[in-house]
């Protein structure tokens, strides 16, 4: 199944932006055509996250996905695409990076799309295997938080929220946390965002239609 970023690509949907502050709910992506994106703190248009929730329902697409699911949170950096000399020829999602890699994150390498693991091992960009539940994030306890600005990995926490672009390492101040679902039984799930300012954020999200196929 596509993930938040090939979907949004493909004009399948429309991600409701994220500007504010507070407490938001997201239905499953087999059931909805739900997807967040921040963009405010970031260096420019290509660099943003997105935030999905995946969860293994039964007769959909994501039917056999990992037990238990949780949301999936994307560190967007297309801006990669051209640094590392692909041009607009876009040869798969390269290169690598993480903080097993010498002079990262200041060197500018990582995933265009990169899966910000919730439990910060970076197996995917290590080739270990191919993504498992402790990737996801799905506890009230989880956080992801703002680094420190540093260039070479070393006392921040990792993952973090930092906009990373050219290698350009500039706290955001945003911290993604308190994951959980919003009942028993259900697929939907609520996380908080502080860090972004204060105004009207939705509890829910809206129920526009999309181009999405559900």
């Amino acid at each position: 199944p596509l993930a938040a970023w090939n979907k949004y690509q493909l004009g399948w949907v429309e991600p409701i932006e994220i500007q504010y502050d507070g407490i938001y709910e997201i239905r499953a992506s087999a059931e909805a055509p739900d997807i967040y994106i921040i963009r405010k703190g970031y260096s420019n248009a290509f660099e943003y996250i997105l935030i999905e929730n995946r969860q293994p329902v039964p007769g959909t697409f994501d039917e056999k996905f990992f037990n238990p699911g949780g949301i999936t949170i994307y560190h967007v950096d297309e801006g990669v695409f051209y640094l590392f000399g692909m041009g607009s020829s876009i040869r798969g999602n390269t290169p690598k990076g993480g903080p097993f890699l010498d002079g990262w994150p200041g060197n500018g390498r990582h995933y265009p799309v990169a899966l910000l693991q919730a439990d910060g091992l970076y197996e995917l960009e290590q080739n270990i295997n191919g993504g498992h539940s402790d990737d996801l994030w799905n506890s009230a306890d989880q956080k992801l938080g703002p680094g420190n600005g540093e260039k070479i990995a070393s006392s921040a926490p990792y993952p973090n929220t930092d906009s990373y672009n050219l290698g350009n390492i500039v706290v955001t101040g945003i911290t993604i946390e308190k994951f959980q679902y919003k009942a028993e039984g259900s697929s939907t799930m609520t996380f908080e965002i502080s860090g972004l300012g204060g105004g009207p954020a939705p509890t829910s999200p809206p129920v526009a239609p999309t181009n999405a196929p559900v």
